[in-house]
């Protein structure tokens, strides 16, 4: 499966004033249109490739929200 979006987690380094950890999703494939569109999903030609893409970028969300909750359970252990 390839992965459009992926999660970027930074811990403040210890010479860093001290604060919380902070989390981005961030696009880490993509195609880009000659009208400067930025696609996250290959061309879609009917209703189902449309939303086989959707359930797959769901599905990704969900599994970066499952790693963001183990990384920050991490540190408050």
């Amino acid at each position: 499966m390839t992965h459009s979006l992926d999660l970027d987690f930074v811990k403040p380094r210890k010479t860093e004033l001290p604060g919380p950890p902070r989390a981005h999703i961030y696009v880490k494939s993509y195609s880009k249109s000659n009208r400067g569109f930025i696609f996250i999903t290959p061309d879609c030609v009917s209703i189902g490739e449309l939303e086989y893409e959707i359930d797959r970028l769901q599905k990704e969300l969900e599994d970066i929200r499952k790693k963001a909750r183990r990384k920050i359970a991490g540190i408050s252990k």
